[in-house]
């Protein structure tokens, strides 16, 4: 017997037990976040919005009424709601070209192309729904947010937001605060900044 690989063989032999203890606190570590939920992991066979099997009867509605308006407006809500935003502006597009001038329809489209990245169109989308609808209230509020988010520009921002308070002075944003709040919130900041 070799004396070198009685060396070599214990080296080998404490490398592995070493090896198993660190995997096995490393393990202890990394899985002591809670228990697994198993589910999680699950495919999904639908939403509470969308069902399984909805998204399959929205394109056969769009296919066998190909020009009705409402349909394709059903089919872009499903994109919307889904995330699949390209799939959604061409719906929404579709749906305005057989029934021009929806702002309501045209300010979902206009959220899809803030989606994508293009917030110009966006608001032109938001401001020619707000012209067609003078009173729309959600599409001043999301000219304001791409305005004041997306192009850095607060100035305009307040003025969208301004004409939506002439509307409804107690508007109120997602969180629950008055949208008065807010715009009192940026005029104060814009004016510590000059």
């Amino acid at each position: 017997m070799n004396p070198n690989n009685t060396i070599t063989r214990q080296k080998l032999c404490i490398s592995i037990v070493v090896s198993l203890l660190i995997g096995f606190l490393a393990g202890i570590v990394f899985s002591d976040r809670g228990p697994v939920d198993a589910n999680a992991y699950a495919p999904q066979t639908g939403t509470a919005a969308y069902p399984a099997g909805q998204h399959a009867a929205l394109e056969r509605e769009v296919a066998a009424n190909p020009d009705n308006p409402t349909a394709w407006t059903r089919l872009g809500n499903h994109y919307f709601d889904t995330e699949q935003y390209q799939k959604a502006i061409d719906a929404y597009t579709r749906s305005l070209e057989l029934a021009p001038g929806d702002p309501h329809v045209m300010t979902d489209l206009g959220v899809m192309y803030r989606s994508i990245g293009q917030p110009e169109k966006a608001v032109e989308l938001f401001r020619e729904a707000a012209a067609i609808d003078p009173r729309h209230e959600q599409s001043r509020f999301n000219t304001g947010i791409v305005l004041l988010y997306d192009l850095n520009s607060p100035a305009e921002a307040l003025s969208a937001w301004e004409d939506l308070l002439g509307i409804n002075p107690l508007a109120r944003v997602s969180d629950g605060r008055s949208l008065q709040q807010i715009v009192d919130e940026l005029q104060q900041s814009a004016t510590q900044q000059r």
